[in-house]
C-alpha cells in the first residue's frame, strides 16, 4: 500500500513534552520522514518525527501586520538543534493572551488579513505537494479555513482529527466578563461556519471517543472512525501491599476544576488514615489553586515531572487518581472530556479511581466497561476510598477488565496501525 505525503496543520507541534504534541506525533511512528510535514503555531518541534516544519506564531502573524514584513517560515534542522540549547519562549509556549471572545476575534482578524503568508507558506506547500492535509481541530476558525484552502489548492484529501466539541458550545466557554461575554455569539458563529465548511469538504474524520463521533455524525454526513488515546505502558508488575505505606498519586493538568476535586480526595484519604496523603504532580495554574493546596493537610504538591517520571510514579503507586471538576460550567464544557491519562492508568496494572461527573464521556466509558472504581459524588467517593484503602484484597478488582480494554482500545501499536491504514486507504 502506497504511503501518502501528509501535511499536518496544528496549534502545537509534534513533541515528547506536551500531551497534544505527543498524541499526534505517536500516530506517525515509523512514518517516512520525507512524507511528513507540519505547519504549527507554537512549541519546540522534534526532529525524530519529521524534518519539514513550518512555523508562524501568533506573534509572527501580528508582526507581519504591524511591521509589514515576512515573519515565521520553515524551521531548518540546524534551527531545531539550536532551539534545544537556546530555548525561546515564543517557540515553546502557547500564546499568553487572555482568551475571551474579543481577543479571539482580534486574533482571527490578524490571521484573516493574510500578511503572515509573506513568510512563504504557499511556496512551501507547493514544493511539498501533500496528498493528505490533516487538521488537528481546535477553536481557531482560521485553521479550519487554512486546512480547507490548502486541501483545495493541492487537490489533496482533507482529514480532521478532533478531540473537542467546540462546534456545540453555545455557551461562553471562555467565561468572559462584560462586553466579551456578549460578543461570544459572534465569535461562535464565525467558528461554527468555518467548522461546518471544513467538515462538509472533508474526506474523513477521526475522533477520540464515541460520544463526540456520534454528535458530529448526527450533524454532518461524514465518514469517520474512533481512535482512543493510546499508551505504550505494558502493565507494571503487581505491587506488594505494605500496611505502613499507601501511595496515592495524581499527575496531570491542575486546571479545569480538578484542583477542588483533588482536595476532596486528599481530605478523605487523610481522614481515613492521618499517615496517608495524596501526592499531586503538575503545574499550579494560579494563586487560588496554590492556596487550596497549601491549606489541605492531606495533599502533598510535588511539582511538575516529565512523562517518563510520571510512569515511574505510577509504577510505585498503590492507587492512581483521575478527576474532573463538578461545577455546573464544567458539566457543559467537559462533556466530551477524555483525558490522555486514562489510557496509561488502564494499562498500568494499578488500582485506578475516577472521581468525575456521570455525564462525562470518559466517566460513562469507564462505567460501561467496568474497568475502574468510579465515584460520581462526594458520598460515593468516601465509600469507595474507605473500601480501597482498608481492604487490600479488592484493589485489583477491575485490573483484569482494564487490561483487556487497554489492549483492545488503547494499545499504541494497534492505534498507530489503524491510524496509518486510514490515511493509506484514502489514496489507494
Amino acid at each position: 500500500m502506497m504511503t501518502p505525503k501528509v501535511l499536518v496543520l496544528s496549534n502545537e507541534c509534534f513533541s515528547n513534552v506536551t500531551s497534544n504534541g505527543r498524541t499526534l506525533g505517536n500516530f506517525f511512528k515509523a512514518w517516512p520522514k520525507e512524507k511528513l510535514a507540519q505547519f504549527f503555531l507554537s512549541g519546540l518541534p522534534e526532529s525524530e518525527f519529521c524534518n519539514n516544519y513550518f512555523q508562524v506564531s501568533d506573534r509572527n502573524a501580528l508582526n507581519a501586520v504591524m511591521k509589514k514584513g515576512a515573519y515565521g517560515g520553515r524551521v531548518s534542522i540546524e534551527e531545531l538543534e539550536n532551539r534545544k540549547t537556546n530555548v525561546d519562549g515564543d517557540n515553546i509556549s502557547k500564546s499568553k493572551i487572555n482568551r475571551n471572545a474579543i481577543t479571539m476575534l482580534a486574533r482571527e482578524i490578524i490571521w484573516e488579513l493574510g500578511c503572515w503568508k509573506k513568510s512563504g507558506y504557499w511556496r512551501w506547500v507547493s514544493n511539498y505537494k501533500p496528498d493528505i492535509v490533516l487538521l488537528q481541530a481546535g477553536d481557531c476558525a482560521f485553521m479550519f479555513k487554512l486546512a480547507l484552502e490548502t486541501a483545495r489548492r493541492c487537490q489533496a484529501q482533507l482529514v480532521i482529527y478532533n478531540t473537542e466539541g467546540y462546534y456545540f458550545k453555545k455557551f461562553d466557554y471562555f467565561r468572559g466578563i462584560g462586553v466579551a461575554h456578549y460578543v461570544y455569539p459572534i465569535f461562535h458563529y464565525i467558528l461554527k461556519r468555518a467548522i461546518r465548511k471544513a467538515y462538509r469538504y472533508s474526506d474523513f474524520a477521526i475522533f477520540n471517543c464515541e460520544a463526540l463521533e456520534k454528535d458530529f455524525c448526527d450533524e454532518f454526513s461524514i465518514t469517520s472512525n474512533v481512535i482512543y488515546t493510546a499508551t505504550d505502558i505494558q502493565g507494571f508488575e503487581t505491587k506488594q501491599s505494605n500496611k505502613n505505606s499507601f501511595i496515592v498519586s495524581y499527575a496531570g493538568n491542575l486546571g479545569v476544576g480538578r484542583s477542588t476535586s483533588l482536595v476532596d480526595i486528599a481530605n478523605i484519604i487523610h481522614k481515613i488514615n492521618p499517615n496517608y496523603y495524596l501526592d499531586v504532580y503538575g503545574t499550579i495554574p494560579n494563586e487560588r489553586v496554590e492556596k487550596e493546596f497549601n491549606e489541605c493537610p492531606g495533599l502533598r504538591f510535588q511539582g511538575r515531572v516529565s512523562y517518563e517520571g510520571v510512569k515511574n510514579i505510577m509504577q510505585g503507586s498503590d492507587l492512581l487518581i483521575h478527576t474532573e471538576g463538578f461545577e455546573p460550567y464544567y458539566l457543559e464544557d467537559l462533556k466530551y472530556a477524555f483525558s490522555t491519562k486514562i489510557a496509561d492508568c488502564l494499562a498500568s496494572n494499578r488500582c485506578f479511581l475516577m472521581y468525575a461527573p456521570k455525564e462525562f464521556a470518559e466517566t460513562k466509558y469507564l462505567l460501561q466497561n467496568e474497568v475502574a472504581f468510579v465515584a460520581t459524588s462526594k458520598d460515593e467517593l468516601e465509600n469507595i476510598l474507605q473500601e480501597v484503602i482498608l481492604k487490600a484484597e479488592i484493589r485489583m478488582k477491575y485490573c483484569k477488565n482494564a487490561k483487556k480494554i487497554a489492549e483492545l482500545n488503547h494499545n499504541q501499536k494497534n492505534s498507530v496501525v489503524k491510524f496509518q491504514q486510514i490515511l493509506c486507504k484514502l489514496i489507494s
